[in-house]
């Protein structure tokens, strides 16, 4: 035992670890348990450490999959850095709560940047289906996030979208 561990912390590790998976829904839903369990109820969900490329890129990525769909109450990239403000005209705007989605993930550059690398490490193909939804639903809320980010990815999937 670590005195100085927080679950902020080994929730970062976590990702960094091999044997982290993540394979189905039921996993993900366990994950986001324990931290409820260990945090309470009117705590967010830590999103920063998946918003940066982790070791363990597979488990990340199944993360962020079952992530996207997920209430806000559950999961909220609302709280990042950079978040898209709402723009006034744009289908979305007269409701800031759901910009970006509901939990915000497509209104987050962060989000989008992180998938953007993970598309060329993990898995493209997966990634790529991942945008199918708000490729549709928020057209305009992700052409403007991802005119936000800071691509460090070599450029592939942001010149697709």
């Amino acid at each position: 035992c670590v005195p100085e561990a927080t679950w902020d912390k080994v929730f970062e590790i976590l990702f960094d670890m091999d044997e982290l998976q993540l394979p189905t829904k039921h996993c993900f839903e366990a994950l986001l348990a324990a931290d409820r369990a260990v945090r309470g109820e009117d705590e967010q969900f830590p999103t920063d450490p998946v918003l940066r490329l982790r070791l363990n890129t597979t488990a990340q990525l199944q993360f962020l999959k079952y992530a996207v769909g997920k209430e806000p109450a559950a999961i909220s990239f609302g709280h990042s850095e950079r978040l898209l403000e709402p723009v006034p005209g744009l289908p979305g705007a007269e409701d800031p709560t759901t910009v970006g989605g509901q939990n915000h993930c497509w209104a987050c550059p962060k989000f989008l940047e992180v998938l953007f690398l993970l598309a060329e490490v993990e898995d493209y193909g997966a990634v790529r289906e991942m945008f199918e939804d708000p490729l549709t639903a928020h057209p305009e809320v992700l052409l403007l996030t991802i005119c936000q980010c800071k691509d460090d990815s070599s450029g592939a999937l942001r010149a697709e979208l």
